[in-house]
């Protein structure tokens, strides 16, 4: 049998988690807001970023946004040669675990609002915290 889809693949400018299989350090290069269609359907405004040496580009998400933003500030503008981290992984949906993308900034870079704090870690099964990471106090 043939699939349609083998005949007629689908050409987007957007990554999909398939396209980045490991830890992949990039450069943002640009941005733009496009209206793009929600899972659910609806049409919404995203951000979309570039990068450097990449042709796809990346939508965001308010989670993938927001960790950039605590790193290099609420102005886009500002995130324009900074890097990022992308790397697979999988989220929960209301359909159950799914693979995606998501973003964290290298080690070392300081945080917009207080530069002279380091960011908070990210940690996840690839970075787990030690037991020296735990500055709660107690």
């Amino acid at each position: 049998m043939v699939k349609f889809t083998d005949i007629y693949p689908a050409i987007s400018t957007l990554l999909k988690p398939g396209d980045i299989t490991d830890d992949t350090e990039v450069t943002i290069t640009g941005y733009e807001i496009r209206n793009l269609k929600t899972f659910k359907g609806d049409v919404k405004p995203f951000t979309v970023l570039s990068f450097a040496g990449l042709e796809k580009e990346l939508r965001l998400n308010f989670g993938t946004g927001d960790k950039i933003k605590q790193a290099y500030g609420d102005e886009q503008d500002e995130w324009i040669g900074k890097k990022i981290i992308l790397f697979p992984d999988k989220v929960r949906t209301p359909d159950g675990m799914k693979d995606s993308i998501q973003v964290r900034v290298p080690a070392g870079w300081r945080s917009k609002k207080d530069p002279q704090k380091p960011l908070i870690p990210s940690y996840d099964e690839r970075n787990p915290p030690t037991d020296n990471d735990d500055d709660s106090g107690y």
